[in-house]
């Protein structure tokens, strides 16, 4: 897949206020580039790195000992997805992992935001099996949010911080002609790009690989121009926050 569209294949729409603590799950075993990013992100807006914890779902899957979450405490899944699946789990699956290994926190509060695309829509959606699984008690009233389409982050933004995703009807204002200055810039960048990837590669804990990649000044750029060139030549259409989420509270 080339990375183009691999950019635009997950999403960040943070709507809970700033914690201390933020719980990662990355629904592949092996995150790349833009899962960490995006996990990034999230610690950024919202977490201090104090008490902060990155699992993958095959880790937190094998863990022996419940996670026990502050109040509060947001918790980011996050991940490549299409309609009703992530990394090859269901909202369901993803709901059952949380119930058997996480313990929310006995004044609840918490937000699960499922950043992988298309995770507000499907039959069912990523939300909707989240929200159906999440039975235990301490769960209810837990606000699960999920993105309409595909997706990109931008942090500057306001929040949810992200505002646009695919028009289906590739319908708007904006010129859908590929854009040959985009292209030109995308491959000026490129090595400097894959260079800064790899340094961050190298450091040993997913939490400390997710802030080097968000906080690299020539990662972000590609990211901007990226989802740009992807909005150009896909959708043309810049949707409200109100058309780009799905947010559904756990009964």
């Amino acid at each position: 897949m080339k990375n183009i569209s691999i950019v635009l294949c997950i999403c960040l729409a943070l709507w809970f206020p700033s914690q201390a603590n933020a719980l990662i799950i990355s629904v592949h075993k092996n995150p790349d580039r833009n899962t960490y990013y995006n996990a990034g992100l999230c610690l950024d807006k919202y977490a201090d790195a104090i008490g902060d914890s990155f699992h993958t779902y095959d880790s937190l899957d094998a863990l022996t000992d419940n996670i026990t979450l502050t109040n509060s405490e947001p918790i980011c899944i996050v991940g490549h997805g299409s309609q009703g699946s992530a990394g090859g789990h269901t909202g369901a699956d993803i709901g059952t992992l949380l119930e058997k290994h996480v313990t929310p926190h006995e004044d609840g509060g918490h937000t699960i935001q499922l950043m992988p695309c298309h995770a507000g829509v499907g039959n069912p959606s990523l939300v909707e099996g989240v929200v159906e699984s999440l039975t235990d008690d301490g769960w209810q009233g837990t606000l699960v949010i999920g993105s309409n389409g595909p997706c990109s982050p931008d942090k500057e933004l306001d929040p949810p911080y992200l505002k646009k995703v695919k028009n289906p009807l590739k319908t708007g204002t904006l010129d859908c002609k590929k854009d040959k200055q985009t292209k030109q810039n995308l491959k000026n960048i490129k090595n400097s790009v894959t260079n800064a990837v790899k340094e961050c590669m190298k450091n040993g804990s997913h939490l400390d690989k997710a802030n080097c990649m968000y906080s690299n000044d020539d990662i972000s750029n590609r990211f901007k121009i990226s989802r740009d060139y992807y909005l150009k030549n896909n959708s043309c259409y810049f949707t409200s926050n109100d058309d780009a989420f799905t947010d559904t509270q756990v009964p």
